[in-house]
Order: C-alpha cells, then sequence, then structure tokens
C-alpha cells in the first residue's frame, strides 16, 4: 500500500464519520438511543456496538458498522453525518462474530507448582482464558434549504442523504423538521448537536426501515465515504446514551491506528482478576478511561493484516458452490443451507422467499429438520422463484454470501489492523475521537501471559498455599488459595499509565501511576514451615523465613493461650 499523507485536519475531527450505539441491554422503559436518532419511546439493544474502518489508497475510507434495534420497524431511524454522497452496502453479523472470536483479550494465568501439597491442584484455577440515484434536480433560482442527493434502498433499509443551505442559521432545525416530514422518527434528535456537523459543511444519510421488514432483517450497513480519517461523532450519542457505554473499533490502514485526541491507555494488569480469566475486565477499563478523563482507548490488538486472513470469509465458507443446484430438490436446498448457513444476515428472508404466503423461518427449518416427509406446500403457496435455479443461486450469492466476500476482502486493503476499545458516559462523550496511523509502534497481542508459583508443602492444601504470580510487565502479586488478592481502590488504580500518541515516535507520557499502586505483601499463612517448601520460599526471598518463623511461634502462643 502506498504512503498516504497524515489525515487532512482542515475538514476537522468528525472526517468521514460515523455515529457510534454501543448501548447494553436496558430495561423496555428506558430510552438508549445512543449515536441512534430515534425517538426515546424506543430502545435500542445493543450488547456492543462493533465497527471496522479501513482507510483506502485513494483517502476514502469504508465503514462497516453493525446495528441492532428492538421496536417497531416503523419507529426505526438511523442518522449520521458524512462527507459527500456515501456508497452504501450491507454486511453481516457473522463478521464481527468471528473478528472478535479473533481479537478478543485473553489472559492466561500459567500456573507451576514447588514441593508437594495435600490435596490434589484446583485445576479450573490453573489456566483461566478470558476466557445509486442521482442527485435530485430543482429548479433554478434559490437555493432549496434542503436538497435530496441520493435516495435508494439496500436490503432491509431505505436511505437519504441530504444536503443543506450553508447559509441557513438553524441547520439542524431546518433537518429534523425534513425527517419527520419525510417519514423518519427523530423525535430523539438534537438539533443544536445535528447542526455542529452541518455547519462543517456535511451531510446527512439517514436509514429507515421499509414496511414489511421487522427488527429481525436489520444487519450491518457498509458506507465508503469521501476523503478523511476514521472518526466517531460521538457527540450525538449523549442525547440517549447509557453509562459507561462501549465502543469497540478495528481499524485497517497502513500501519498501527492511534487515537489522535484522546489518550492511549495503558492497564494496571495487577487489577485484573487473572485467577478468572479477567473477568473485571470492562470494570477495569471502565475505571482507566474514567481516570483518563474519560478520553481514552486501550489498544487491544495491533497486528499486519495478515494475521486477519481468512477469519472473515473462512475455509468451508464456500460449501454452496458444491451443492446440486440444478438436480437437487428444494426442500434439499433449502435444508442445506438453513444447516450451514443459518448465522448469517440475509438468510432468512431468502429461504422463506419462495413462498408467496408469509412464512417463518423457524416453521420452516422445522419442517426440514424433524419431519421426514416434510410437505413445503404444506407451509405455503410456492412461487416460482425457485424455478431458475442459476438465477436463484446467484441470488443466494447476493443477499447472503457477497455482504461476507465483500467485506472480508475489505482487509486486504491495508497492511495494519488495530483493534481500539474505550468506555464512554454521557457527560464524557464532548469531543469526537480521531485516529490516524504511526508506523513507529510495535505490534500487540491479545493474548497475555502471567507465571504464578504455587510454594506448597505437605501441611497445606492448594487453597491455603501461598504463590506469586509474575505479571507481563514485570509486577509481582503474593496471593494464596483461588482468590486474586488485588481490588480496585485508592491504592490501586485501574490505569498504570497514559500516553498522547501522533503519528510518529513513541508519544508523550501524560500520566503514570505507578508510585500510586500498592501491591500486596507476601501473604501471613499458618502451618509448619520447612520441608518441602523452603526452598520455594527461599526463591521469594529472605523475608519469608523470619515470616514464617513468627507465625509458627504465633501459632503456638495462641494454641498455649487457648489451653489456658
Amino acid at each position: 500500500m502506498s504512503e498516504l499523507q497524515a489525515c487532512p485536519s482542515r475538514l476537522g475531527l468528525v472526517v468521514s464519520a460515523l455515529v457510534c450505539a454501543w448501548v447494553l441491554v436496558l430495561p423496555a422503559e428506558a430510552a438508549a438511543c445512543g449515536g441512534f436518532f430515534c425517538s426515546a419511546s424506543t430502545p435500542v439493544n445493543q450488547a456492543a456496538e462493533r465497527i471496522v474502518f479501513v482507510e483506502h489508497d485513494d483517502q476514502t475510507v469504508t465503514a462497516v458498522v453493525q446495528i441492532q434495534y428492538s421496536g417497531p420497524a416503523e419507529r426505526f431511524s438511523w442518522v449520521l453525518p458524512v462527507v459527500g454522497s456515501p456508497t452504501v452496502g450491507l454486511s453481516s453479523d457473522i463478521v464481527f462474530t468471528r473478528l472478535q472470536q479473533l481479537s478478543d483479550p485473553r489472559y492466561q494465568l500459567n500456573t507451576r507448582v514447588e514441593g508437594e501439597c495435600a490435596s490434589p491442584l484446583f485445576a479450573s484455577q490453573d489456566a483461566a482464558v478470558f476466557a445509486d440515484s442521482g442527485p435530485l434536480i430543482v429548479d433554478a433560482g434559490l437555493s432549496p434549504p434542503v436538497t435530496v442527493i441520493a435516495h435508494s434502498t439496500i436490503g432491509p433499509y431505505i436511505y437519504d442523504v441530504i444536503q443543506l443551505d450553508p447559509g441557513l442559521s438553524s441547520p439542524g432545525e431546518v433537518a429534523v423538521q425534513w425527517f419527520a416530514e419525510n417519514g423518519y422518527d427523530v423525535s430523539g434528535v438534537g438539533a443544536s448537536t445535528l447542526g455542529t456537523y452541518l455547519l462543517r459543511g456535511m451531510n446527512l444519510i439517514a436509514f429507515k426501515l421499509e414496511k414489511g421488514n421487522s427488527v429481525g432483517t436489520l444487519r450491518p450497513i457498509r458506507i465508503r465515504f469521501d476523503m478523511g480519517c476514521p472518526a466517531v461523532p460521538i457527540r450525538p450519542t449523549a442525547e440517549a446514551a447509557a453509562p459507561d457505554m462501549g465502543v469497540l473499533v478495528w481499524v485497517v490502514g497502513r500501519s498501527r491506528a492511534v487515537p489522535t485526541n484522546y489518550l492511549s491507555l495503558e492497564l494496571n494488569e495487577a487489577a485484573l482478576d487473572w485467577a478468572r480469566g479477567a473477568s473485571n475486565y470492562s470494570d477495569v477499563v471502565t475505571q482507566a478511561a474514567n481516570e483518563a478523563g474519560g478520553h481514552g482507548f486501550v489498544t487491544e490488538h495491533a497486528a499486519p493484516s495478515s494475521a486477519y486472513r481468512g477469519v472473515v470469509f473462512q475455509a468451508g465458507d464456500d460449501a454452496y458452490e458444491r451443492y446440486d443446484w440444478e438436480n437437487a430438490t428444494l426442500g434439499e436446498l433449502l435444508s442445506a443451507l438453513i444447516q450451514r448457513y443459518s448465522t448469517w444476515n440475509g438468510l432468512p428472508e431468502f429461504v422463506t422467499s419462495v413462498f408467496d404466503s408469509p412464512v417463518t423461518p423457524q416453521a420452516l427449518s422445522n419442517c426440514l429438520t424433524f419431519e421426514p416427509d416434510c410437505s413445503l406446500a404444506s407451509l405455503g403457496t410456492l412461487n416460482t422463484r425457485h424455478t431458475d435455479r442459476a438465477a436463484f443461486r446467484a441470488a443466494f450469492e447476493a443477499e447472503v454470501i457477497d455482504p461476507v466476500r465483500e467485506t472480508d476482502a475489505l482487509f486486504s486493503q491495508g497492511a495494519y489492523v488495530t483493534r481500539l476499545f474505550t468506555t464512554l458516559s454521557a457527560d464524557e462523550m464532548t469531543v469526537d475521537p480521531q485516529f490516524d496511523f504511526n508506523p513507529d509502534l510495535a505490534d500487540v497481542s491479545n493474548v497475555h501471559q502471567a507465571e504464578r508459583v504455587i510454594y506448597c508443602s505437605p501441611q497445606r492444601t492448594f487453597l491455603d498455599s501461598p504463590w506469586t504470580a509474575t505479571l507481563p510487565n514485570g509486577q509481582q502479586v503474593h496471593g494464596v488459595g483461588s482468590a486474586w488478592p488485588v481490588a480496585l481502590g485508592p491504592n490501586m488504580p485501574a490505569l498504570y499509565s497514559a500516553k498522547q500518541l501522533s503519528t510518529s515516535g513513541p508519544g508523550q507520557l501524560v500520566l503514570d501511576n505507578g508510585d500510586r499502586i500498592v501491591l500486596p505483601r507476601p501473604p501471613s499463612v499458618g502451618g509448619a514451615a520447612g520441608g518441602a517448601c523452603s526452598a520455594g520460599f527461599g526463591a521469594l526471598g529472605g523475608p519469608w523465613g523470619a515470616t514464617l518463623v513468627s507465625l509458627a511461634l504465633i501459632a503456638l502462643l495462641r494454641r498455649r493461650a487457648i489451653a489456658l
């Protein structure tokens, strides 16, 4: 990939930007539209906001965004600021599932034992793994306040791209009025916030569902923007954001991606519960981001794009090419497709498209799976869509396969992939995070391994034996038994350090909590010393020997006091 110049600053922080909406599942009465501009009475249920940004050689940027929505189809609206008139396509949820399987942080606690304990090892604690139409022609004369420069449909969506007269004094209010008059439910939109993007010369693209589409037909959208850098206009999300809303981003580009106007965070590894695979990871990230003033990202994975080869579109995904499309019965074809592609967006709509009358995907699947003599005609009236088998196969590829293939191809557009994560609350959504590229920074592995040594003796079980864990950054944590002895608190910040990164060099250290981190001392453990454990305690340093002698003396005095 050819070298590109740094992202043009003249376009501001919102160039090629995308409104994010990672909102945790909330009670039905709560309003949590996030970056979705939607009615406050229509909650968005989103377990994770996930987005892929891809930098192209022509300095355009593609964004792939996962959308999840709960509510009536007529109440769904999604609006985001864009530069120019973007190219719109579809993707699939399975893309994000597979990306996370590869790049999710994993925390492993490797254990070895010195000495011999009185009971078997608590194996479950050994090595926990975290776990397009043209522009609208208008009459000559005064510029209209709103010009529709694109109107089209794709998948379950209808969308419009609108451009506002830059001379308007309140462009946000005019845009909100236009959306309301054209069937977009934007009752939760903050016109003033939206106006800040319009005053920068940006356009707006809005999506709504076609009639008859349900929430189950929502699927990720792929949008290619005009020149600029990946950025997330997070400010509109504050309109109805849940506390500690998460933002998970993959950036594909020429080198490692960095947040240029947010801090780069290094977690305090001791605060993670390594004994349970860092099950408190999200809490630690949230507190670390808070300690950084609410504006910081953790780099969770950074590697050459070759690491993602074959991840999005995998071996075996082309199984349909070996089906006998010409000679197999319709039931055999549908059964094979359901069995192989049931988790792919577009498949439920495709397999039921052979019926004129409404048939649910579940009813079709149950018939084909559990009824040996399943009669498709008993489910509903069949149409003729499937009779031209070549066209039927081409439709399957276009509706189900191609969106995944095309998204997979995006990962060959750049030499490097970076995954970043943060959480934000409404009061922290004051700056739109922007990303650029720094070729001077090293790879970041998503696999983290700590080494624990258990110091054992025949007088102790594993549950009351002391141990020392050495973390990847060199920190040593002392504990006993299966519990992780460190918890967040005044002497245990979640943030180890924070840097301000740029497009070159190692960055500037702006916060260092190393001196504030107070780790637990080696634990006091009752029981006789010596024997097989003496060598182990010696490896921990001189104080252990004195500590054990003192413990033995204290235990003896306690027994004598009880006897008295």
